[in-house]
C-alpha cells in the first residue's frame, strides 16, 4: 500500500485502510461499529473541496466516483465496482479511490466505508 499519504496522481488515499490495519495487528477486534468509527473521524479530519453543482452528480456514475476529478479515473472506478471483482488487487484499487474520492466530496463517503469492510474480510 502507499504507506499513510495521499497520492492524487493515482487518486487514491489509504489513510484510513492503513489505520484500520494497524488496530488489526495490534489485535483490536475490527467490528463493524469500529470501522465505522475510524473511517468517519478520518473523514471528519479533512476539509473537503465539495463542488456544489448538480452537474457534478453524472448519471451513470456510482456514488463512489463522484469525488474524483479525472474523468479517466471515474470510468475506472465504475468499471472495478460493476465488474464484483473481488480480488485483493480490485478491492484495494476500489478502497482507495473511494476514498480518495470521499476526501473531496463529503457526500460520497458513506459509500467508501462498505469497500473498506469488505477489504477488512478478505
Amino acid at each position: 500500500m502507499h504507506g499513510a499519504e495521499v497520492y492524487s496522481v493515482c487518486s487514491m488515499d489509504f489513510i484510513i485502510a492503513n489505520n484500520l490495519s494497524k488496530l488489526y495487528v495490534m489485535g483490536v477486534a475490527l467490528s463493524n461499529d469500529t470501522i465505522d468509527h475510524v473511517a468517519e473521524s478520518q473523514f471528519a479530519s479533512i476539509k473537503a473541496t465539495s463542488v456544489d453543482t448538480e452537474s457534478y452528480f453524472e448519471n451513470g456514475f456510482p456514488m463512489e466516483c463522484h469525488g474524483l476529478q479525472s474523468a479517466e479515473n471515474k470510468f475506472i472506478l465504475r468499471a472495478l465496482i460493476d465488474s464484483k471483482d473481488s480480488s485483493i488487487e480490485a478491492t484495494t484499487t476500489v478502497v482507495g479511490m473511494s476514498c480518495f474520492s470521499g476526501r473531496n466530496e463529503p457526500a460520497t463517503r458513506p459509500y467508501a466505508i462498505p469497500h473498506l469492510k469488505t477489504l477488512l474480510e478478505l
